[in-house]
């Protein structure tokens, strides 16, 4: 076969990219193509290497029509490889091509699921074929044709049989699978990052499970869509997918009924350290407690798995019996089955034995490593490991809005674990998550007594532990959430990755350290990866909105926040984000005032003022949002994000402003000031407290002090709360408007479009008592409409 001159004009031809163990796959597609007239650049026998062939190679990605990268399991196990340098080369080639212009088409030959591949982001941005074998169809053939045929009307193209496009809908409907072309995740607020807290699921039906949450916004493609041949199928789950259902507490004595639920966790735990295996987590098992009604195919369909384990546990006195036994959901085949009896003493090497029988029945490989981990014992104390497991049973009640005393309850149960047995490891990293979450966050206590306590849990850890896994998310919580160090979290997530690659927590946590960072793409990723394990988690679905909604996408959004509501009614945060979602795509201001009234308060607003403010202000009405910011049950700040707390007498300035009451603004600035001065500030917390402080000396009439300091804020969020800078520029913009500089504040306005805003959207700063200033102003519509999504 003659292979083309690189600086020739491009050829129509198909480009095979593949890895050398899946000759045989490609093969049959190349054979399939040529017999049908089409010229496919395909020469197993030339995988050979040396200059002059790399040469040819980068000549014909430059040339060919079509490039079809041919993905597997093989090309997911080999993160190195020439393959990857071709895929490299064919994503720098679209750079250069017009945006109609389709060129790639990523094959898939085997069960891979798009969601979280180790491909080029730009592969998730297309449409996937899949041909089990390589066994090319007569619609993939007919397809290839219409694509590489130069003298087909555009129009014609365009007319042919599409696959699910990215504007189509991305949950599926009961009794339906379907696989969402790309990742989201997101965090409302970003020390809501610290996600190491499980949230415990609604007992409403759970919700469907996909491959991914969204897809890209249509209007700033940046991938040559190809329109596949057929419409894909939902992808078959592994023969390797797992769901383990919560085991049954047979103990006579239902107090022991933790001690079921805690042994089910660390199962779960165990098989989700053998990456050849995809293992559900816990959060998304728990609305299947009802062993009564429990339909087997129902669920795996749910949770897009082939199989499930059920089980029991008995406990009585110093003895303990699991029983468990394993189905393939689809045939109601019975694989295996087991029953373990041993002291509580030997819990450790119950499950271990029951994880590695589970993996032997799906024949998956276990390494030796894996094994090693398997068979670790984490305490020897047995009493230890009773309170370890009771506060993991309670973290899975916690939400995103709990209080203090609910946290130091969990973090109460670890300590006494830790106390028992000071190298008990698991429970020193599950005191490090908690005293970081409660420093991070700006309602519950961001105090240096709190941040000692979260480094002095680490560093025993560490003691007990220092190459374990776990101590690395520990390790990575303290960097992201204390010390306020993005590349330090960054390098510990990726260490604690390499031994729990299937841990949801490790993958939510590699999404909100890449999001700080600014890579969005990165974070979406791996939250949609989290999710693929998790699917019912409600604590990252809840995130993952608030992220669509900061990244302004906002039918996707609006999907998901649906999903969220049927499944947790009475969530005020979820509540709250469906609300604002639909006010950002339809613009009803009646509608959404009802809607945000209606939201349940939670346990950071018992008394519901906050919401009460947050309502009267949409409605306009300052004087009502006033008397709520009046009563004494607020305190002097409120938390209107896990950032800081924003003074009471800052929010009263804003309305004092808006109303034309300077010399109130004034006052109310002066006490917001002082407010920020005597209390204790994070490393984090502090500079979100600068920017604050800067609109307060607007106020006060303290100009040149007033832009020094929200431009050192501004700088500080940019290079280390990325995802956070869009809100820092909002926040700058209402500081400019009380300065009376309106052309700086519609320019930090306008810098918002290539970042995320997460705690407001354009739509709803036509309600802000300060932005809606601008409302009568063109070039603040035209900023409006220019905001486009991410």
């Amino acid at each position: 076969m003659s292979h083309p001159d690189p600086s020739a004009a491009p050829s129509r031809a198909v480009f095979l990219s593949y890895a050398h163990e899946d000759a045989d796959a490609a093969r049959r597609i190349a054979e399939a193509l040529r017999g049908c007239g089409i010229e496919v650049w395909f020469d197993q026998n030339e995988l050979r290497g040396g200059d002059a062939w790399d040469a040819k190679i980068r000549g014909q990605i430059r040339t060919c029509t079509l490039f079809v990268p041919i993905i597997s399991a093989q090309t997911e196990r080999r993160l190195e490889g020439y393959f990857r340098r071709e895929w490299r080369l064919a994503v720098d080639r679209t750079h250069d091509m017009a945006e109609s212009v389709p060129f790639l088409v990523p094959v898939v030959i085997d069960g891979t699921n798009q969601s979280g591949a180790h491909v080029p982001e730009t592969f998730l941005r297309v449409q996937w074929t899949r041909l089990p074998g390589g066994e090319p169809t007569a619609d993939f053939i007919r397809q290839t044709r219409t694509l590489i045929n130069p003298g087909r009307p555009a129009a014609a193209r365009e007319a042919s049989p599409t696959p699910l496009s990215p504007a189509a809908p991305l949950i599926a409907q009961p009794g339906t699978r379907r696989p969402w072309p790309l990742v989201i995740g997101g965090l409302a607020l970003v020390a809501a990052a610290i996600a190491w807290v499980a949230l415990r699921p609604s007992t409403s039906a759970p919700a469907p499970s996909s491959a991914a949450l969204v897809a890209p916004p249509s209007p700033t493609p940046t991938a040559k869509a190809v329109p596949a041949p057929s419409p894909a199928a939902a992808p078959v789950a592994s023969a390797k997918s797992i769901a383990v259902l919560p085991f049954a507490s047979m103990s006579e004595d239902k107090a022991n009924d933790f001690f079921a639920e805690g042994i089910h966790e660390d199962v779960i735990t165990n098989l989700a350290k053998i990456r050849d295996l995809k293992v559900i987590s816990r959060t998304s098992v728990l609305a299947y407690r009802d062993t009564g009604t429990r339909n087997l195919r129902q669920i795996a369909a749910e949770l897009g798995v082939a199989n499930v384990l059920e089980g029991s546990v008995r406990r009585a006195g110093g003895k303990v019996r699991v029983t468990a036994q394993l189905i393939n959901a689809g045939t109601d085949e019975h694989l295996w089955a087991e029953t373990y009896d041993g002291e509580i003493n030997d819990v450790f090497a119950l499950q271990s034995k029951l994880s590695q029988a589970i993996a032997t029945a799906l024949k998956a490989t276990l390494t030796a490593g894996e094994r090693t981990q398997l068979e670790k014992r984490p305490t020897n104390n047995a009493a230890a490991y009773e309170y370890y497991l009771r506060a993991r049973v309670l973290q899975e009640g916690v939400t995103i809005r709990s209080s203090r005393a609910r946290y130091e309850e969990i973090l109460a149960f670890y300590e006494k674990a830790a106390e028992l047995d000071p190298q008990f490891a698991l429970a020193h990293v599950g005191a490090t998550h908690v005293n970081s979450l409660l420093f991070a966050s700006a309602r519950l206590d961001p105090t240096p007594e709190r941040r000692a306590l979260a480094i002095a849990s680490l560093r025993r850890a560490e003691a007990a532990a220092p190459t374990a896994p776990e101590t690395a998310v520990a390790r990575a919580e303290v960097a992201y959430s204390v010390d306020r160090n993005p590349q330090a979290a960054l390098a510990a997530i990726e260490a604690a990755y390499a031994g729990l690659p299937n841990d949801p927590t490790v993958l939510a946590m590699l999404c909100f350290v890449h999001r700080r960072l600014g890579h969005w793409q990165q974070a979406l990723t791996y939250l949609e990866r989290a999710l693929t394990y998790s699917p019912n988690d409600l604590y990252n679905l809840t995130q993952a909105t608030r992220y669509l909604l900061g990244l302004r996408r906002y039918e996707d959004c609006l999907r998901l926040s649906e999903q969220l509501v049927r499944q947790a009614p009475n969530d005020g945060f979820a509540r709250e984000t469906h609300a604002r979602v639909r006010f950002a795509l339809n613009g009803n201001r009646e509608e959404h005032v009802r809607e945000m009234a209606a939201v349940p308060p939670g346990d950071t607003d018992p008394d519901g003022l906050v919401l009460a403010y947050q309502v009267a202000v949409r409605r306009g009405d300052f004087a009502a949002a006033d008397q709520a910011l009046r009563d004494p049950r607020l305190g002097e700040a409120v938390a209107l994000t896990t950032a800081t707390a924003t003074p009471v007498a800052l929010l009263r300035a804003n309305l004092a402003w808006a109303e034309g009451r300077k010399e109130d603004a004034k006052a109310l600035g002066l006490t917001a000031i002082a407010v920020l001065d005597r209390r204790p500030a994070g490393l984090r917390k502090e500079t979100f407290d600068l920017i604050l402080r800067a609109r307060a000396e607007a106020f006060a009439g303290r100009r040149d002090d007033a832009v020094r300091d929200g431009l050192r804020a501004l700088e500080a969020i940019k290079l280390n709360d990325a995802y956070l800078s869009g809100d820092a520029r909002t926040e700058l913009a209402r500081m400019y408007i009380v300065l009376g500089e309106i052309e700086a504040a519609l320019q930090q306005l306008a810098e918002t479009n290539s970042v995320p805003i997460s705690t407001t959207s354009p739509p709803e700063w036509r309600l802000d008592p300060i932005l809606s200033r601008l409302n009568n102003d063109p070039r603040f519509d035209a900023v409006i409409r220019s905001i486009k999504p991410l």
